[in-house]
């Protein structure tokens, strides 16, 4: 019933505040928050890119000047130079952030659409959309994550870079001291997108027969 639905405090009007008080909702009590859900497309692109941009932010600033290949590697930022290709590596750290996790949510989108089909459930596109847009909060608590992950990693043990194993047992070992750093990270990360579903899970459950308002004004005048 759509004058039920009367929209979150996003959708009533998109402020740094409604923000705020829509995620608060998600992790206080999801289910009321999706139970008020108003199923149409207003201002969801617009919190989806938010939330997107939030968190691939946040995953991109700990990787400026990692890899080998980056240009801000090594450079003093103070300078004119090492300022122009930290920005450039962090504004294409970004994109690359900003095309993974928009991805993974147009994969969400589409599979709640195709599973709810499958289970003949009025899933409306415009009800998918919101719950996704709402639901990618979850991305930058799996960004923030991630960066705690990164603080973890320096803790464990590291392998030698002139290090020679000389037997079976000292090779596994030390293969295991490459890749644990990258444990926690990824677990963060992993943990973020567990959430993500977990709250698309509830939207959907709570929006599988939702109606939108024009559709309800078509039956009436019927």
């Amino acid at each position: 019933m759509p004058q039920m639905r009367q929209g979150t405090s996003w959708q009533v009007k998109p402020s740094v505040g409604s923000w705020f008080a829509s995620a608060k909702g998600l992790i206080v009590s999801p289910g009321r928050l999706f139970e008020s859900l108003r199923i149409d497309d207003l201002y969801c692109r617009k919190l989806l890119f938010v939330n997107l941009g939030i968190a691939a932010l946040l995953m991109a600033h700990p990787l400026v000047g990692v890899f080998t290949i980056d240009p801000s590697r090594g450079r003093d930022i103070l300078t004119v130079s090492g300022f122009f290709a930290t920005g450039f590596s962090a504004a294409v750290l970004w994109t690359i952030a900003m095309v993974l996790l928009l991805g993974l949510t147009v994969i969400e989108y589409l599979g709640i659409r195709f599973f709810a089909a499958r289970r003949q459930w009025r899933l409306l596109p415009q009800a998918a959309l919101q719950i996704c847009a709402h639901a990618s909060m979850a991305w930058i608590a799996g960004a923030l994550l991630l960066i705690v992950g990164l603080s973890l990693s320096s803790f464990l043990p590291q392998s030698g870079a002139n290090h020679v194993a000389v037997n079976f047992w000292e090779e596994i070992v030390d293969g295991l001291r490459k890749v644990l750093p990258g444990f926690p990270p990824l677990a963060g990360f992993i943990v973020g997108m567990l959430w993500f579903e977990w709250l698309v899970y509830i939207g959907v459950r709570c929006c599988k027969f939702a109606n939108a308002a024009t559709v309800a004004a078509e039956r009436t005048s019927g």
